[in-house]
């Protein structure tokens, strides 16, 4: 660029310097828009400021060019500016289409190393888009133009005009005030209820007992912070509620008798043998959500009162990585013997 000033600092003026850059940025992207790891574990902040943080970089070594006011533009700047906006147009497509496929992708590979309780479309709560994936679309949609000036653009010469330091870190200052304003929301930010999402359909049968499954969650910080999830198959008789799926927590006498166990059969401690570990019906902690904050001590417990009434809660920990702004969550299901719903999350 000849007669407007360029803000970078020296180490991208280089065209080979700047595409390195870009291939970093493709990489962050692509890792926010996968589904491998299927948890950041809170660490997903880190990698968005890191990709704020090279953003900044490419947009000041191309003096911001994709976002100028076309009156303050030279004439080759303006054809730069014209044919990035035409090609970034193109690559959008591309990106959203490469992006459904690396979802696809990922999916499946996380269905398949993490178990049945990961991967593309096994979450039975509905938490929307992920905030992981929300970033990567606005990266393609705002930064693309800039990835392409940045790609084309030649060697900037010595003589060019720095921008003010001033300015240049006014830019940086962006960095620590989104990551304060994410650790406050993470403490001190409301809860939301998350539904059943549509596929959650597990249906299943114990004899002498009538079930079903019950899928529910709490959004700390919407996108940006974790969701804590509830996945539980409940059954009642008439005698008790009792809980399916989970050998863990015990199932009352009245459910074994129901399930007509042959005699001498060792069923196990609380009828372990009978009631195996099912996922897909009851599994603690499968449904958390923690990309952006951690969720941690997930505890599940399931509690039958003299009445028959079954109290089943979930516990845990959500917080900014390192324990920052810990929280405490819970959800809670109560269902009588009859299977009416007393009190949901």
């Amino acid at each position: 660029m000849n007669n407007r000033s360029t803000s970078t600092a020296g180490l991208l003026a280089s065209r080979r310097a700047r595409r390195v850059v870009i291939g970093v940025v493709v990489a962050l992207t692509a890792l926010l828009g996968s589904l491998v790891p299927s948890s950041l574990h809170g660490f997903a902040i880190l990698v968005v400021l890191l990709l704020a943080g090279l953003d900044i970089a490419l947009i000041r070594s191309t003096d911001a060019l994709a976002f100028a006011y076309r009156r303050t533009l030279d004439e080759r700047e303006r054809a730069l500016r014209d044919v990035a906006y035409r090609r970034g147009f193109r690559l959008l497509g591309l990106a959203f289409a490469v992006e459904v496929l690396i979802l696809i992708v990922t999916g499946i590979l996380s269905y398949y190393v993490n178990g049945n309780a990961h991967g593309l479309g096994t979450a039975v709560v509905d938490t929307g888009i992920t905030g992981r994936a929300l970033v990567g679309m606005l990266e393609a949609l705002l930064m693309l133009p800039t990835v392409v000036i940045a790609w084309v653009d030649p060697d900037q010469g010595a003589d060019e005009t720095p921008a003010t330091p001033r300015r240049q870190w006014l830019a940086w200052l962006t960095l620590p005030a989104v990551a304060v304003v994410w650790l406050v929301l993470v403490a001190i930010g409301p809860e939301q209820a998350a539904a059943a999402s549509r596929n959650h359909s597990s249906s299943f049968s114990v004899q002498g007992a009538t079930c079903a499954p019950f899928a529910a969650g709490r959004i700390v910080d919407a996108e940006f912070g974790a969701t804590v999830g509830m996945r539980v198959g409940v059954c009642w008789n008439g005698h008790d509620a009792f809980v399916f799926g989970d050998p863990t927590i015990p199932l009352p006498p009245s459910a074994i008798a129901g399930m007509g166990v042959p005699a001498g059969l060792d069923i196990g401690p609380g009828g372990s043998n009978v009631n195996p570990s099912q996922s897909d019906i009851t599994a603690c902690g499968a449904d958390n959500l923690d990309d952006f904050a951690t969720v941690s001590a997930t505890d599940c417990t399931g509690v039958i009162d003299s009445g028959g009434i079954l109290h089943y809660s979930v516990h845990a920990h959500v917080s900014a990585p390192l324990g920052i702004g810990q929280r405490n969550v819970t959800l809670t299901l109560v269902i009588d013997r009859n299977g009416h719903v007393l009190e949901r999350p």
